[in-house]
């Protein structure tokens, strides 16, 4: 039986916290990671975003926009699509933690999307 790397990271740390946790901690962890196409709010107006490639992190207020990494080009449209619903106004500033491909693959999509 093969398993995805991402099914097994997730796997290990709802199975791993389980020994830190209590059980309603846990299913509360494992209803996070359940869904893994959406925006996911950490605190306030800051979130990340689980793709294919890795995380997106993302800021949203009145003041502005921030985006950090892009994974691939086909997450960036995913993730894009809910960041609007979100807010409702260009990206102002996007930058990559690094240059790998599975951070910046998105960037193109994002060009006609982005201020910064």
């Amino acid at each position: 039986m093969q398993i995805s790397r991402k099914d097994f990271l997730k796997s290990s740390l709802i199975l791993g916290g389980g020994f830190f946790l209590n059980g309603s901690k846990i299913n509360s962890m494992s209803r996070f990671f359940q869904d893994a196409t959406n925006l996911k709010v950490i605190r306030g107006n800051a979130g990340i975003y689980f793709g294919g490639g890795g995380t997106i992190g993302w800021y949203a207020n009145e003041d502005g926009v921030l985006v950090i990494d892009t994974q691939f080009p086909k997450d960036a449209e995913i993730f894009h699509d809910d960041l609007k619903k979100k807010a409702q106004r260009k990206i102002d500033l996007l930058f990559n933690t690094h240059h790998h491909r599975d951070h910046t693959s998105g960037n193109y999509y994002f060009k006609d999307y982005v201020d910064t």
